[in-house]
């Protein structure tokens, strides 16, 4: 099922359905709470597997299906997760034969398209949202209402004095190759701020970055271990992303973007430590610590052969979110034999 985002719903996409009883068109409803039980109204609830399921009412919160047979019928529109532009060497097709159609191009890129919402996000937007109650009254309602909406990896949001002016800052991440989608997000929750807000006070939103850094380290190891399979480790410890769209990349690591804030410093000894808690790793040392700035694609952007300032901690300005693309990842094994101890 597709689904579009709204700024009047809640949550905040709405399904690309339309149910028909008896030729009459039903009206789809957020929940059954409140309602009289002779409307003509449904709820639509997705599950994990991404299939939609439609609910009608009992009879006491919204009426019942009549009897009859194939007296219902529903008008869906299907695809979803595409975005970005169209990839090397392939082609747009429709998804059935249409009579007299000759060609379909894609002119721009598709937007708007996005994966099922993973449980890590649903665990951080979830509990906020509950307890909003559809409502914008504090700084965390629109982080929980901003990381709702498709294509947003992150949300920071404060309270900041512009111009002597008080005013709500939410800061906004976007997955990778979603950057051109930014619009959508404002126009969003401005709207979630006319419809749901106290109206009080202006809001702001601001695009934030990723801040990416190079890292070489050299570490010793247990040799009854794979020189390869501690070097994956590692790199899930340290959190490296793929720096491409569409890639689901771990979020258990130290340069996780799940897991870093706007604005937060990082240390070498932070990393070596991280380095050493891997299994197999005997001690570490980092060679290379530095920021390489902020771009759109890590993979067209090679570090200098030398470290041009090796760094003990890097910061980052409140835009932009420290991140470690896995080519940017430098590392050094040094296999010893590691002596058994005995009691």
């Amino acid at each position: 099922m597709t689904y579009l985002i709204s700024d009047s719903d809640t949550p905040p996409e709405v399904p690309e359905l339309q149910i028909y009883v008896n030729d009459r068109l039903w009206k789809r409803v957020p929940s059954f709470f409140d309602r009289r039980p002779d409307e003509e109204i449904y709820i639509v609830r997705e599950d994990t597997d991404n299939n939609s399921w439609v609910q009608f009412g009992d009879g006491v919160t919204g009426a019942r299906l009549p009897s009859g047979v194939k007296n219902v019928v529903a008008r869906s529109r299907t695809g979803t997760g595409a975005f970005g532009a169209l990839k090397p060497d392939t082609k747009v097709q429709a998804g059935g034969r249409l009579e007299r159609l000759d060609k379909i191009q894609m002119p721009d890129v598709a937007a708007g398209g996005s994966q099922p919402e993973d449980g890590d996000n649903a665990r951080q937007a979830a509990p906020g949202k509950i307890q909003s109650l559809d409502r914008l009254v504090s700084v965390e309602d629109f982080e929980s209402e901003t990381l709702a909406i498709s294509g947003v990896t992150k949300a920071a949001a404060a309270w900041q004095l512009v111009e002597n002016i008080p005013e709500v800052v939410v800061t906004v991440l976007m997955e990778t190759g979603r950057a051109d989608e930014f619009a959508d997000v404002r126009s969003t929750l401005a709207g979630y701020s006319r419809g749901r807000g106290a109206g009080r006070f202006p809001i702001a939103v601001l695009q934030g970055h990723l801040e990416y850094v190079v890292i070489n380290a050299t570490f010793g190891y247990d040799s009854t271990f794979r020189e390869e399979d501690i070097a994956k480790a590692i790199q899930k410890a340290l959190g490296v992303n793929s720096g491409r769209p569409n890639v689901v990349d771990d979020q258990s690591g130290l340069f996780s973007v799940r897991r870093r804030g706007f604005g937060q410093r990082e240390y070498a000894t932070s990393i070596a430590g991280t380095i050493q808690q891997v299994a197999g790793v005997t001690w570490a040392y980092i060679t290379r610590f530095e920021s390489l700035g902020g771009v759109a694609d890590p993979t067209v952007l090679t570090p200098s052969p030398a470290p041009i300032a090796t760094q003990s901690i890097v910061a980052c300005d409140s835009q932009n979110v420290l991140s470690l693309y896995a080519g940017h990842l430098q590392l050094a094994g040094v296999g010893e034999t590691v002596a058994e101890v005995k009691p």
